[in-house]
């Protein structure tokens, strides 16, 4: 028959040489005005209104990521970005209706519109 010394002991401590699992890092907490600027800008892609506190609280949480070293720097770049990209095409757009009412107008009066002294 054969030797049974060598039976498997749970109770006794292994040696093995295999490297231990790696334990995952905690990653840094998400600047909330990071997450909250991203919302915003997003949602000024529907109503403008939000472009701005989107475009602010982007900013704000870019200054406090560099000092704390929270996370969010990424959604806190894309607040600013759309923020940005939303209030220059508002401004554009509000330049050029503003325009297109202001040359008419400014043609009329240099004409000399019938009914005018």
């Amino acid at each position: 028959m054969a030797d049974n010394s060598e039976v498997f002991d749970p109770t006794t401590p292994t040696t093995s040489s295999a490297a231990p699992a790696p334990v995952a890092a905690d990653a840094p907490p998400t600047n909330t005005f990071a997450l909250v600027g991203f919302i915003l800008s997003l949602f000024s892609l529907v109503t403008f209104i939000t472009a701005i506190p989107g475009l602010v609280l982007g900013h704000l949480a870019l200054k406090k990521i560099r000092v704390t070293g929270e996370g969010g720097r990424g959604m806190a770049i894309a607040a600013v970005a759309i923020g940005w990209v939303i209030v220059g095409t508002g401004v554009l757009t509000a330049l050029i209706i503003g325009f297109l009412f202001l040359i008419p107008l400014i043609i009329v009066a240099a004409t000399g519109a019938p009914g005018s002294y």
